[in-house]
């Protein structure tokens, strides 16, 4: 049961973020572009709206123990649900949602049921996420941006680097550094960092490719990074057959007979 509860969490973990640390320069220095222009790209991008999105994703989860393979598919309705079904062998093992407020999961082998508060994602990861963040990673939007925070530009003439930093839980809260890094046409996010200063965890995810979708730019594949001061574990997500605002239906029932997972 823990090794499927695991699997669940990395899956949603994909639904999460991204430092620039550890970045190696290639290429030539690139041409100069002014923060205000990088700040109006930024506004621009979190300014997408979608109704609803599909895709089916190849999934690879690695950490010191474990190679893990996987399919995932993933519909998501926009300010209301995330639903995903998770398959190993061709054969669906763990059916999931995510809500504003919980995320819920049926486990298939072991006929069993979770309920947890969206909150079991910092619990697990040291990083608190919204919903909203969530559909922000899976469509290769700017994660946490807001208009009324300060924007700073990252001196790297090799990259072009936005940060703030944010403060979850008002001005006593843990605080979260952001690190927003944009491709060479400064049309597209590159990367998303965050880093909880509170403790040392840092999840990085970059953009490889993307895809042009019904009008929209969605990633095509992605790296996601997780590390703490414990422990550092990644995933590899493929879509495939993605689609954006085609009528979806997310489906998740919890059988009589199931009990709650132990």
């Amino acid at each position: 049961m823990r090794h499927n509860y695991n699997i669940l969490i990395v899956a949603f973990a994909a639904l999460l973020l991204a430092s620039c640390g550890n970045r190696k320069v290639n290429g030539d220095k690139l041409p100069k572009v002014k923060d205000k222009v990088l700040v109006e790209v930024l506004d621009s991008l979190s300014a997408q709206n979608f109704d609803s999105f599909y895709t089916k994703m190849n999934a690879q989860y690695i950490d010191s123990s474990r190679d893990i393979s996987f399919k995932v598919s993933l519909r998501m309705i926009q300010d209301s649900a995330i639903g995903a079904t998770i398959k190993k062998f061709g054969l669906p093992f763990v059916n999931s949602v995510i809500s504003k407020d919980s995320v819920k999961a049926t486990f298939l082998q072991d006929k069993c049921y979770s309920r947890q508060n969206i909150d079991f994602l910092k619990e697990s990861f040291g990083v608190s996420f919204t919903h909203r963040n969530m559909e922000e990673l899976l469509m290769g939007f700017p994660i946490g941006y807001n208009e009324e925070l300060d924007y700073d530009r990252v001196k790297d003439p090799y990259a072009y680097i936005l940060s703030t930093e944010l403060k979850k839980d008002g001005d006593s809260g843990d605080a979260l550094d952001i690190y927003y890094e944009f491709n060479k046409d400064v049309n597209q996010l590159k990367s998303t960092t965050l880093f909880s200063e509170s403790d040392s965890t840092e999840i990085k995810i970059d953009y490889l490719t993307r895809q042009l979708v019904d009008g929209y730019s969605v990633p095509e594949s992605l790296d996601i990074v997780i590390r703490t001061p414990k422990q550092e574990l990644s995933i590899e997500l493929v879509y495939r057959k993605s689609r954006v605002n085609k009528p979806e239906t997310i489906h998740f029932v919890i059988p009589d007979s199931y009990e709650p997972c132990k």
